[in-house]
This record gives C-alpha cells, sequence and structure tokens, in this order.
C-alpha cells in the first residue's frame, strides 16, 4: 500500500453484549493485520458471560463501560472514547481481512478522501446461502440507500470516519427507540449535512449470521430500516418499505428452499 508511514491514527470500536462465541476470532484479526491499529475499544454493553474477561487476555484491547443498554449507545460510547484520527467500526463477529487497516489507512492517506467516510461489503461466514444473503445485504446497505439518496449507507460491521467527522455528528440525541436502525439513523444524519459516504468494494468483511431468517423476524428487522427512513423525512419510505419487504421475501424463501433441498441430498446420500 502506498503511503502508510503517513496514515492517519486509527481506532477499532467494538460494541459488545454477549459476545463470548465469536469475540476471540475477531480479536485474533485484529492481532493478524499487516498494519496494527492505533488502539482498539471493547464497548461493554452490560455483558453477563465471558466476553469482556476473554477480551481482557489481548493487551492491545481497551474495555470501557457502556451503561444504557443498546447498541447505539455501545458504538456512542466507544466513538467518544476513540483518541484516534479515525474511527473504525465493526462487530464482534467480524472476522476483518489481514489487511483491513492497511487498506483504512491507504484510503484516508489519499487527500480527496480525508473528509468522507467509508464503508465496505460484507458476506456470511456461517451459512450455507451466503451469496443470497449478500444480495440482501448489497440491496439493503448500498444499492438502494445510493438510489434514494445519493450516498452509501453504513454497515457497523464494516466502516470508518473521521473523527472530527464523529464529532459533527453527534452534536444533538440520536434515535434510541429500537424500531429504528443504528446504522441507517447514522448514515442519513451523515447524509441530511451533505457529508460523503464511500464504498470500498475490495476491503470485504465476514460476518456471523445471527439475524432469524423466519419471514415474520426479517420483517420486523427490516421494518426498522425504512421506519428510520420515514423518521428523517424521506417520502420515498413507502418505496423503500414495498423493496425491503420483496427483498426479505425472497430471501426467506430461497432460504427455505436451499435449506430443504440440503436435508433432501442430506437423507438421500
Amino acid at each position: 500500500m502506498n503511503n502508510i508511514k503517513k496514515a492517519l491514527a486509527l481506532t477499532i470500536v467494538i460494541p459488545c453484549y454477549n459476545e463470548e462465541d465469536c469475540i476471540a476470532d475477531c480479536l485474533d484479526a485484529i492481532a493478524a493485520q499487516t498494519v496494527q491499529p492505533s488502539e482498539v475499544i471493547i464497548v461493554d454493553n452490560n455483558c453477563t458471560d465471558n466476553t469482556i474477561s476473554i477480551a481482557k487476555k489481548y493487551k492491545f484491547a481497551r474495555v470501557i463501560k457502556a451503561n444504557q443498554q443498546g447498541i447505539s449507545y455501545a458504538r456512542n460510547a466507544g466513538f467518544r472514547a476513540a483518541k484516534s484520527d479515525i474511527i473504525g467500526r465493526i462487530d464482534a463477529d467480524s472476522i476483518i481481512p489481514e489487511d483491513w487497516v492497511e487498506k483504512i489507512q491507504d484510503y484516508y492517506s489519499q487527500p480527496r478522501n480525508i473528509k468522507t467516510a467509508v464503508t465496505g461489503p460484507i458476506f456470511i461466514r456461517n451459512r450455507p446461502f451466503k451469496n443470497i444473503v449478500k444480495i440482501f445485504f448489497t440491496l439493503q446497505y448500498y444499492r438502494i440507500p445510493k438510489l434514494l439518496t445519493g450516498n452509501y449507507a453504513f454497515n457497523g460491521s464494516n466502516m470508518a470516519l473521521p473523527a472530527d467527522m464523529w464529532a459533527k455528528l453527534d452534536d444533538k440525541p440520536w434515535l434510541d427507540d429500537i424500531r429504528y436502525h443504528e446504522d441507517s439513523d447514522l448514515s442519513l444524519r451523515a447524509s441530511a449535512r451533505d457529508m460523503k459516504i464511500n464504498f470500498m468494494s475490495n476491503n470485504i468483511v465476514g460476518i456471523m449470521q445471527r439475524t432469524s431468517l423466519q419471514l415474520t423476524d426479517l420483517i420486523q428487522y427490516l421494518s426498522r430500516w425504512y421506519l428510520t427512513y420515514r423518521k428523517y423525512g424521506y417520502k420515498s419510505w413507502r418505496i423503500l418499505a414495498v423493496l425491503s419487504y420483496i427483498s426479505t421475501f425472497i430471501v426467506a424463501i430461497s432460504t427455505h428452499i436451499e435449506t430443504a433441498q440440503r436435508a433432501i441430498l442430506k437423507k438421500f446420500a
């Protein structure tokens, strides 16, 4: 990569609530980076399992506490505690590629990018139907938001923004109702202030699919997405709702068909 020596310092923030099954893999991936981040902040959002004891085994991890329950509160606490010029955000189930930090730093070494935020693609690493779900996430976070707002949407599993941009965004209360989507809240607040969110297609992060793929659960999950757009006054939220329900239905049906096919093949193997 170019200009790494001149790159701005990077903090990685990881909100955590009972993540003992995945936090070690997440931190192992950080330990294996070609360029280490300046700091890694683990936000303890009232964990009751072994998440924090596992995290404390990693000398580079700094644990802070966010007492108010909710991922947006945990995210905000981590962002506010960050000491670096650039704040990266991943989730506890994220497995970043070994050059993730290097690519983020290279991105911000380019003068044209210094006042922008960046997000990137994800893939599902624990499901046999990962390609179907990948299409779903691509529509939800990238294609449809870009069409409706002219800006990409943050995916909390793979994103970064300058600390001074965050300070400008963090100037009034955030949506704290569980009906709303915290990623979309942050994205739409940035878009409302003409802050650019770019898409880095070559920095792909693996995540675990932990949202239920039952149709009713998917509809509830997607409702938070378009209701956030409605809250921000986007008149196109009804179009977004229709598109989200259609994509949800396709994903749910495709998933169950593929699961059934695998079960049949296994039975007669």
